[in-house]
């Protein structure tokens, strides 16, 4: 009998998470399993939408489309509970998911920790304790959740976002080609210090690099960049095509030579992972989360400081003048994701192998829900235990 699996988001914008949910829930209804993407306000505004995937079942919340949020916690319990036994995953779903203390046992929470980041360690630290299972998708992540939260240490697992390795090919490197550069994701400041791109090509420029910038993606800082990057733009180096489907962005990958991230913070960066899969060379920040489980510096790609465009641009020129050594990153960045765990097929096991102990924990009483396993709390109750910070 296969586990019924409900991965909850309050909308479908463009967001690694919502890729790696897309990823995970494809696999797990390949092996014959029910897993669904539940949108729980889906008309809200969305700075950054984007279709949901046509192959991976996506439904709304019963709820009428201007419900408050406390009907819409309420049509949340009550659909969960319908579709009991069953597993809740949250993900980012931080205000939906305050139901967690309300589910009976026979829903099953696996709460995620995506991000270093203040908003997903809130998470836990509010609801951590009525979650059967914590995943965090890196180990940095892991570490600091049992620093903080000890008593929720042993029901912390570590399983990373997954891709799947692309069939597309790329040919060896050309001597004399132009360097081909590609950044897909959001376009914010914050956290993904975008402006940095437009530091970097005038670093590129400055040390006379043959390149060409693909920018994937949209956000609130989209026109920004796209002044900042006006006369590569009229140039033609840069080109900024918006967001794309996850489709659309893999063929770009397989036809770019590298990667830049240059990210201040993350998890395990889903845009990283297919940029590997496909054979793109990282030029990555050197983080504590996700990258150095991810990127060996001069093996699989380069590391640079945050911040520090000059050394990236460094790293870039390497590339653009050595196609063996870009050929060699580039193979090894693709086997590091095959066979691996960052892979698709054993990120999906590895939940499966969670889910199997959260149901052991379940039905042997070694994991109890706070206030009774079998006690569902008013949400008058629910909204007095979120005023005093549960």
């Amino acid at each position: 009998m296969g586990f019924r699996v409900i991965f909850s988001s309050p909308t479908y914008g463009l967001s690694g998470v919502n890729t790696a949910v897309s990823n995970l829930i494809r696999e797990l209804n390949r092996r014959g399993h029910d897993a669904r993407l539940l949108l729980t306000n889906p008309t809200a505004p969305d700075p950054m939408p984007m279709p949901a995937p046509h192959d991976a079942p996506a439904y709304f919340l019963p709820a009428r489309p201007k419900a408050t949020l406390k009907a819409r916690q309420k049509a949340l319990l009550n659909y969960l509970e319908s579709l009991a036994p069953c597993i809740y995953v949250p993900g980012y779903d931080f205000d939906h998911s305050r139901i967690c203390p309300a589910l009976s046992k026979n829903v099953m929470v696996c709460g995620v920790v995506h991000s270093d980041d203040p908003a997903h360690y809130d998470h836990v630290q509010r609801l951590g304790a009525s979650w059967n299972a914590a995943v965090c998708v890196s180990r940095a992540i892991a570490a600091r959740v049992k620093t903080d939260l000890p008593d929720l240490a042993s029901r912390v697992h570590v399983i990373p976002s997954g891709v799947a390795v692309t069939s597309l090919r790329r040919g060896p490197a050309r001597p004399g080609a132009i360097l081909r550069i590609i950044y897909t994701g959001r376009l914010i400041h914050h956290q993904k210090r975008i402006m940095d791109l437009a530091a970097l090509a005038e670093k590129l420029e400055q040390r006379h690099v043959p390149y060409s910038l693909t920018i994937i993606g949209g956000g609130p800082q989209a026109e920004e960049l796209k002044k900042a990057l006006a006369t590569q733009i009229k140039k033609g180096v840069v080109t900024m095509t918006g967001t794309l489907p996850n489709d659309q962005v893999l063929r770009h990958l397989v036809e770019h030579d590298a990667l830049v991230l240059t990210s201040g913070f993350e998890g395990t960066p889903v845009s990283l992972l297919e940029a590997m899969a496909a054979g793109c060379v990282p030029v990555v920040t050197d983080i504590p989360s996700g990258i150095p489980e991810l990127v060996e510096d001069g093996v699989n790609g380069f590391c640079v400081p945050v911040g520090d465009m000059e050394t990236f641009a460094k790293r870039l020129e390497f590339l653009a003048h050595d196609p063996e050594l870009r050929t060699k990153l580039a193979d090894q960045a693709r086997e590091s994701i095959r066979g691996s765990r960052f892979s698709l097929e054993n990120v999906a096991q590895a939940y499966l192998d969670l889910f199997d102990i959260m149901a052991r924990d379940r039905d042997s009483g070694a994991f109890q829900r706070p206030m009774g396993s079998n006690l569902r709390l008013t949400f008058e109750k629910i909204f007095r235990l979120k005023q005093k910070g549960c």
